[in-house]
């Protein structure tokens, strides 16, 4: 891996940038304050080239030592770079296997945002001095993060409630990091058919989305309002809450909303303890983000451990909105016709719902339906307490993309919601399989009624 800048075996004109050929003309996308930037990280990810290199003179699996060091390059570059590699991590369909196991537990190393600092946002967001917007606020975070912190606070009335902060300045170093991203990725593609084959400038601006609806924290308190809403005909949903947004406190980078005490819901002994039943509770709430999926279209988009709660009144309690999706008509009405093609395991049928809608150029069906025949068929071939739906959905997108189809980005988000599901089954309800579940195939159905009607 190159540092710098270096002419040699780069087509004439261009410029080496970490071990990528970049055209002049992508470079005069950046701006002036980028170039340091971009120097600092083609230095850090150098280094960590170097490390891999090193580790693979000695010994070590080449992909996955240099997966192993570009974790390590990305936590010391900071939250754009943590936020990736957590994508990465995440989403097993569209990047290998090694990077997708090196980039596992990619962390924020991040200080807690001074009281200070804090109350300075606070104040300028919201016009008022902290102490007098709020009766109390507690200077001890809950949570600290690489774009926000959380404080516990109460409100004039008496109402608890908790107050998301964002960094100072985290918005222009995003930009900055990104800005630098493209460039790389316009360079890749422009070099390597591989790369092509991947879009990473797809990939990219897909990230760049995905990031900007986290720094908006009035884009999370409206998917906190949509998703409510979209649980409003659920039928279970006396057993489903959302955090309600006090929206007088709420700005693009202060979120207020109503605090709420639970326990996670993998924390099986303390719920059990509590006279609940986990197993039924995980039921309830997946159905009803299926529901909110299949008939509405939006859903929270991070179902990890941490996000999914129950509270004193036995509710399943969803957080954190940063990461939420809104399936188009068109990824809606894919998924409906997918997913019953897939249980009953007519791969052409997938093939025709997935992949027809999302290219821009004729695809060869025959070829992907055996691609699906190949890889996806032999999953549901294992035991039943053993077949993985999620991925199933992983193969479905991998084959897409060898065959130059990159599938919506909340399509992709839907099916990555599948390996936290699974993994909640796996521990609370071994024997439920969700998608062969009535009342989850009768949301399906009902789904589809809805949209022919």
């Amino acid at each position: 891996m190159c540092v710098g800048f270096s002419q040699q075996g780069s087509p004439p004109g261009w410029v080496r940038v970490a071990g990528v050929d970049v055209a002049p003309e992508d470079i005069g996308h950046l701006r002036g304050r980028d170039l340091g930037r971009l120097v600092s990280a083609a230095r850090v990810l150098s280094r960590s080239g170097r490390k891999a290199w090193v580790r693979t003179r000695s010994g070590d699996p080449a992909v996955t030592s240099l997966a192993e060091e570009l974790k390590g390059g990305f936590e010391r570059l900071g939250p754009t770079y943590v936020k990736l590699g957590q994508m990465v991590a995440s989403t097993p369909a569209l990047f290998p296997d090694a990077l997708v196991q090196g980039f596992q537990g990619c962390l924020d190393e991040v200080r807690p945002l001074s009281s200070e600092t804090v109350h300075r946002v606070i104040a300028e967001e919201l016009g008022a001095p902290a102490n007098e917007v709020f009766a109390d606020i507690d200077d001890k975070p809950l949570a600290s993060a690489s774009i926000g912190q959380v404080h516990r606070a109460t409100l004039e009335g008496g109402k608890e409630v908790v107050v998301k902060v964002q960094r100072p300045a985290i918005a222009d170093q995003i930009s900055k990091d990104l800005r630098i991203m493209h460039l790389l990725a316009r360079g890749a593609e422009r070099a390597s058919r591989n790369a092509r084959l991947a879009q990473p400038i797809a990939v990219v601006e897909d990230f760049a989305v995905t990031l900007s609806e986290e720094l908006s924290f009035m884009v999370e308190a409206r998917s906190m309002e949509a998703v409510g809403e979209s649980l409003a005909d659920f039928p279970d949903s006396k057993l489903i809450h959302i955090p309600a947004v006090e929206w007088r406190y709420t700005t693009p980078r202060v979120l207020t909303m109503e605090y709420v005490a639970g326990t996670r819901l993998d924390d099986v002994d303390a719920l059990v303890k509590a006279g609940t039943d986990p197993a039924g509770l995980l039921k309830v709430a997946v159905r009803g983000w299926l529901h909110g999926s299949l008939v509405h279209g939006v859903f929270h988009g991070d179902l990890h451990a941490g996000n999914l709660c129950v509270d004193p009144a036995g509710r399943v309690v969803f957080l954190d909105f940063g990461i939420c999706g809104h399936l188009t008509e068109q990824a809606r009405e894919s998924l409906l016709l997918a997913l019953p093609a897939l249980l009953s395991r007519d791969m052409r049928g997938v093939a025709a719902a997935i992949f027809e809608s999302a290219s821009e150029k004729p695809i060869d069906m025959d070829t992907i339906t055996a691609d699906l025949e190949r890889v996806v068929l032999p999953i549901f071939d294992q035991p039943l307490n053993e077949v993985s739906y999620a991925q199933a959905f992983v193969e479905v997108v991998r084959i897409g993309v060898r065959h130059g189809v990159l599938l919506p980005r909340d399509l992709i988000l839907v099916f990555k919601q599948f390996f936290y599901v699974e993994r909640f089954t796996r521990l609370l309800a071994p024997d439920w399989m969700p998608l062969m579940d009535p009342d989850i195939m009768q949301s399906v159905l009902l789904a589809q009624q809805r949209h022919q009607g």
